[in-house]
Parts: structure tokens; C-alpha cells; sequence
């Protein structure tokens, strides 16, 4: 079985829960992850990753049509039985209703928001949790 995960958001927390995930994940299924360049390879025991470079201090960085086609065609290449969505992002809005072809799940890490959040983060994350409702087959809370 070939699962693909993706998660661009990879710093703090949700890149130590990424990790983990993908380690375990890999013992039991052939792993392939689509993820930003900041992750390590063997971190991941993954059987191939597409990096994409993305970064929280350049806006310019996110919603980039090369980078959605570039991940688009991994997703292709890989033919995934199951594509699962790690972590939010803002690109992952594009994604979603391409990779449903493939059956979907998602991780949700905060279903409602910390106090503190920044209003363009609520709105992203609120559509993209729309989205995950609507094409994904399993969503996860954690």
C-alpha cells in the first residue's frame, strides 16, 4: 500500500509530529512524502520526498503555481492509495480537491484556533478545514 503524506508546515511541534508519524507509518506501508525542504530525509524513512521550499517570513514563498504543479506531479507520479494531509497550509487549499482522487484523510491538530492567532491564519485554516470536510473520506483531531 502506498501512502502519501503531505505536510508543508513543518517547524516546532508539528515538525517533531510529522517525523514520528512518518517513521511509524513507513514499517507498515510503502511512504512517500511531499513536504517543505526543511526536513531531512532520514528523518522520515520515507521511499522518496518532494521538497518544496515554503517559509513563515516570506509571504511571497506560498501560492506558487509552479509549486502546486510541482507537487501535483508527484502526487502522479507516486499514484498513492491513500494521500493524508498532515498539517495546515496555505497551498494545501489547491491540493485538497486534486488529490481527492485518491482516498483522503486529514490530521487536524487544532480544531479551533489559540487565542492569539493571527485573523489570516483563522481564515486559511477555516476554509481549508471546509474543504477537508467536504473531499476527505477520514479526518483525525489530535
Amino acid at each position: 500500500m502506498k501512502l502519501l503524506v503531505i505536510s508543508f508546515r513543518t517547524t516546532g511541534l508539528l515538525k517533531e509530529m510529522y517525523e514520528e508519524y512518518c517513521r511509524g507509518f513507513s514499517s507498515f506501508v510503502d511512504l512517500y512524502c511531499l513536504t517543505n525542504d526543511n526536513i531531512n530525509d532520514s528523518s522520515l524513512n520515507a521511499i522518496e520526498t518532494c521538497h518544496i521550499r515554503f517559509k513563515r517570513q516570506e509571504p511571497w514563498s506560498y501560492l506558487s503555481l509552479f509549486k502546486i504543479n510541482r507537487a501535483k506531479k508527484f502526487i502522479n507520479k507516486v499514484q498513492p492509495d491513500i494521500v493524508m494531509f498532515f498539517t495546515p497550509h496555505p497551498d494545501n487549499i489547491f491540493l485538497i480537491k486534486y488529490a481527492s482522487k485518491y482516498p483522503l484523510v486529514a490530521q487536524i491538530h487544532n480544531p479551533l484556533p489559540h487565542s492569539g492567532t493571527a485573523l489570516t491564519e483563522k481564515i486559511i485554516s477555516g476554509i481549508q478545514k471546509k474543504l477537508y470536510f467536504k473531499f476527505c473520506d477520514g479526518i483525525f483531531v489530535s
